[in-house]
């Protein structure tokens, strides 16, 4: 969904930069292969665009390689699409035609439909027909007049007062110069070597005598052309597929770091957009000039309101009382007709409840869902978002997927209508797709009571013997005998340390009052986007940090950082009792490779809030130090010091930093000596 053309660009300086091998393995994911090409998956839709017609630009400013065409073609012929050969006649042309036909090009110079070449990737790779508003690429009337005055445009864009909207185009050959530079070689080097460069790429790096070029840092020119594209997409840019077309053109970047990069740094440098129609077209003034305004237009992506997912929620619920009982929860009536065609009585048998005998059926209020998760039809999503408008039908059905399903239907309701009872403002589900999801109320963690930390701590050490076995890292082949970490010292240690904590484990329960769940919540809402959003896919692996008195050989199996980080999140989430703190302790040595020694200091450090976990490890890899420091949530021992002081201004530094639901806290856990 991307050309360098739907931002005003010089398209063939980018072409140039696409073609290259500086596309790392993290923008290779987003091609489709010819083995993807030429499989077919056992569920696949292979009459996917069926009715539909493409016409392919095959101008070199459009899609630069022919292998680009053809892969294309491929794609859209293997799902029974149909490729013409020239554009068709406009007016010649029924509107049941128009709508099922499209131009795939990076530009739209034809006032047709015209999609980016991403749309028919992403539908295959969905196997389904996606909503093509996203792909839309709007119409440019001076398209081709740009086309034959970017060289002149290019040369006078040096010009810091330059008004025009194109990008330099030397710009742009300043950024393939330095990846080219970082890479050692020369684009006709890489065409002509592409496998001997994979193999040599690292090795390449480090003889490059001049320049080092970090993936991980933005260059100011990198920094102009994220601007300049949210500027002519103003509409587009909290969505997350603008980002992802940029990327294609910063090889070193992801969509996801060049969208943190937006968000966090550059949104505060953002002066002015230019001005756009209702369906996102740039609008010009009579001398053909784009317009600058200091007025945000509505963004394409809206939020989601607590009111909305309340219906959403019950109308999946009404959708699963109606499949299961054939009731209308509305009306009470039986949805069952003597005159059912065989369609619909097929379709019945296959949701209603087995056994179910009519008239039985609990009431509405009283039917609960519990963990039924489908199946929905498409029809409802569907219908479901013409009858409410704020949200297009893909968008309606991802909230189920990704927010409704995690947090309950049956406990959103019941929170909803409790907050209403009150008297008080429900808040929307959030960030149920990147955080540890959470039974019952949206408090932070897990902070049950004393006794799960001290467990914690005390099958940790009931298990150290186990863990003492270890292993160095992959790369080295030797191991560390069990009779080398475990010493008669060791021992006694911890049997002191289990008779203390068994005696911790009489004492009283202590619940986490409201206010300072709901501080820390706050706390972590605001320090997402500044400390979890790292780029966390140009980070090296294994961390220099990484021993093995912390880790075990499993997680320098794991590849990347990436993937550490998402298997912990997938850990985390699960569903543990106060009970099984020795199982997720034993999970994350298992399955991760952490040592439980080493992760049982980390969750006192973070006082056991298993929702900064992945924070953490983020930082210590990042900032090579453990603990890591200056990071809200995560207490070093002189955090700790000054909080046993506790004088004003030492109290006032730790409030900056963790805040005061956290202070409170990390109070408790030391008057219970957890720490």
């Amino acid at each position: 969904m991307s050309s360098v053309n739907d931002f005003d660009t010089a398209p063939d300086e980018y072409v140039d930069a696409k073609e290259s091998s500086h596309n790392d393995k993290r923008h290779q994911k987003a091609e489709l292969s010819e083995d993807q090409l030429n499989s077919k998956a056992p569920n696949e839709n292979h009459s996917l665009f069926k009715g539909y017609s493409f016409f392919i630009n095959t101008k070199p400013d459009a899609y630069g390689k022919k292998s680009d065409i053809n892969s294309l073609t491929r794609l859209a012929l293997s799902h029974e699409g149909t490729i013409l050969d020239e554009l068709p006649d406009s007016t010649s042309m029924t509107g049941e035609q128009r709508s099922k036909f499209y131009v795939v090009s990076p530009y739209n110079s034809t006032n047709l439909n015209t999609v980016t070449a991403t749309y028919i990737k992403a539908c295959c790779q969905n196997n389904t027909l996606l909503e093509a508003h996203d792909y839309l690429v709007p119409y440019d009337d001076f398209k081709k007049g740009e086309q034959n005055t970017n060289a002149n445009e290019a040369e006078a864009k040096n010009d810091k007062n330059d008004k025009t909207d194109s990008i330099d185009s030397e710009l742009v050959g300043n950024i393939q110069l330095q990846s080219m530079t970082a890479e050692n070689t020369t684009p006709l080097q890489l065409n002509n070597s592409k496998e001997k460069n994979k193999k040599n790429r690292r090795s390449q790096k480090n003889k490059s005598p001049t320049v080092s070029y970090n993936k991980a840092s933005f260059t100011e020119e990198e920094d102009e052309f994220i601007l300049d594209v949210v500027k002519k997409n103003p509409t587009r840019r909290t969505t997350h597929t603008l980002f992802d077309e940029i990327s294609n053109y910063l090889p070193n970047h992801t969509g996801n770091s060049v969208r943190h990069r937006y968000r966090v740094y550059l949104s505060k440098r953002l002066e002015f957009v230019y001005q756009v129609d209702s369906n996102g077209r740039l609008v010009r003034d009579e001398n053909g000039d784009l317009i600058k305004t200091k007025v945000l237009p509505p963004s394409l992506k809206k939020k989601f309101t607590a009111q909305e997912d309340y219906t959403l929620a019950i109308a999946i619920k009404k959708q699963f009382y109606k499949d299961l009982y054939q009731v209308d929860p509305d009306s009470g009536s039986s949805l069952i007709m003597a005159d059912d065609s065989p369609v619909m009585v097929a379709k019945r048998k296959v949701t209603m409840a087995p056994n179910h005998v009519p008239g039985t059926e609990p009431s509405f209020d009283s039917f609960k869902v519990l963990d039924r998760t489908g199946p929905l039809a498409r029809e409802f999503f569907k219908s479901f978002s013409e009858k409410n408008t704020s949200h297009t039908e893909n968008a309606w059905r991802d909230r189920f997927r990704k927010f409704i399903l995690p947090y309950g239907i049956d406990a959103y309701i019941e929170y909803y209508d409790s907050e209403k009872a009150k008297g008080k403002e429900p808040e929307p589900m959030r960030n149920f797709t990147n955080r540890a999801v959470r039974v019952g109320p949206p408090t932070p963690g897990n902070y049950n009571s004393v006794n799960k930390r001290a467990k914690l701590n005390i099958n940790e050490v009931r298990n150290a013997a186990a863990a003492a076995a270890a292993a160095a890292s992959a790369h080295v082949g030797y191991t560390i005998p069990e009779n080398e970490l475990l010493d008669e010292t060791t021992m006694k240690f911890i049997s002191t340390i289990k008779n203390d904590i068994e005696s911790q484990q009489n004492q009283q329960n202590f619940e986490y009052p409201q206010d300072i769940a709901e501080a820390i919540r706050q706390d972590f809402a605001n320090e997402e986007n500044q400390y979890d959003n790292l780029e966390i896919d140009v980070m090296e692996f294994p961390p220099a940090i990484a021993s093995v008195d912390l880790f075990l050989p499993e997680f320098f199996r794991m590849g990347s950082v990436k993937v550490f980080v998402d298997k912990i999140q997938e850990i985390i989430s699960r569903d543990y009792e106060p009970s099984q703190a020795e199982k997720l302790v034993q999970d994350l040595c298992d399955e991760v490779g952490v040592r439980k020694t080493f992760s049982t200091s980390v969750l006192t450090a973070l006082s056991g809030d298993l929702m900064i976990f992945p924070r953490y490890f983020l930082h210590m890899f990042k900032e090579n130090a453990n603990p890591p420091t200056n990071v809200p949530g995560i207490w070093t021992p002189e955090d700790d010091i000054m909080l046993k002081n506790n004088k004003p201004q030492e109290i006032d530094i730790l409030i900056q930093k963790h805040g005061k639901g956290r202070i409170e806290m990390r109070k408790r856990f030391v008057e219970r000596d957890l720490i």
